[in-house]
This record gives structure tokens, sequence and C-alpha cells, in this order.
């Protein structure tokens, strides 16, 4: 240790110090210079990049806090309650049409036939009706048919799956 301290005496003491300033020449000191500078340059674009990288994480984070939380949709057959306050109502108001639901046991589905022609306004009328009866329900076609029905089922058939729309809070 003794050793150690006396060389690192010697190295910086006064004399040595002067001796090598002594010995470097100009064109040793431009060198050195020169790469003091491009060490404080690059320091500079480093701590500018940084910040510039530290902003746009701010204005990230502002942005994602201010994006509105979209609600989650949800949909799910219509029971056997439902189903059947719905062909009553359409029982009362369309007396001539065949409405049922399904006897297939499809959850949810409802049937309107007419086997006259001179029903067919009333056949679309009560299809229109279904769908815009209530705004939390949702009716998908399932079959249709106006004519020369190939399954046996009248002149005018239709097949409607319905479905109760709920919306929850989104996350």
């Amino acid at each position: 240790m003794a050793f150690d301290m006396i060389l690192l005496k010697k190295a910086f003491s006064p004399k040595t110090l002067v001796k090598a300033g002594t010995s470097f020449d100009n064109s040793m000191l431009v060198v050195i210079v020169s790469c003091w500078m491009a060490a404080v340059v690059a320091m500079g674009l480093a701590a500018f990049a940084v910040n510039g990288a530290v902003e746009w994480q701010s204005k990230r984070d502002k942005a994602m806090l201010s994006e509105p939380i979209l609600p989650n949709i949800r949909d799910s057959l219509l029971g056997a309650k439902e189903l059947s306050e719905i062909e009553e109502r359409l029982k009362l108001q369309f007396p001539n049409l065949t409405i049922a639901k399904s006897s297939r046991g499809s959850a949810g589905e409802l049937t309107i036939k007419a086997n006259i022609w001179d029903l067919f306004q009333q056949w679309i009328y009560a299809i229109g009706y279904v769908d815009s009866m209530n705004a939390q329900y949702k009716w998908e076609l399932k079959e249709f048919c106006a004519g020369d029905c190939k399954s046996g089922r009248g002149l005018m058939y239709v097949s409607l799956v319905g479905k109760s729309i709920s919306i929850e809070k989104g996350r």
C-alpha cells in the first residue's frame, strides 16, 4: 500500500504534470480537445433524445387516458316467457295469421305463417311489427319463404330467432 501511495504521489506531482504538459505538442492537444468536444456533443444529443422519449411517453399516456371505454354488448336467446308474451301480443294484433313458438324445440324461435295470398300484406306487417316491438330484442331471420315453399310449410313462412340485447359497462 505504501508503494502505491508513493507511486501516485510521484505520478501526480506538479513537477510530473508540468513535464507532461511540455512534452505534448500542439497536434496532440488538438486531438485531445476534439475527443472531449465529441464526447460533450454526444452527451448533449443523448440528453435530447431521452427528453424527447419522456415527452412522447407523457403524450401517449394522456392519449390513453382520454380514449373512451367502449361498452360490451351481449345477446342471449329469448326465454319461453318472453316468447309467449310476444306470441300472444302478435295473435291479438294479427288474428288471421298462424303465429307460434317453434315446435322444433329451438329456443328463442318464432314462426309466422299465412296460407292465403290475401294475407300477404298482414304477414309482411307482422314481420316488421315483431322487429320493432321492443328495442332490447334483436331478431335474426332463420328461414323465409314467400311463394312455392319446398318445405311444405305453406305459401308464406318466416322463422325468426329472437335475442335479448344487454349493454354492460366496458373495462
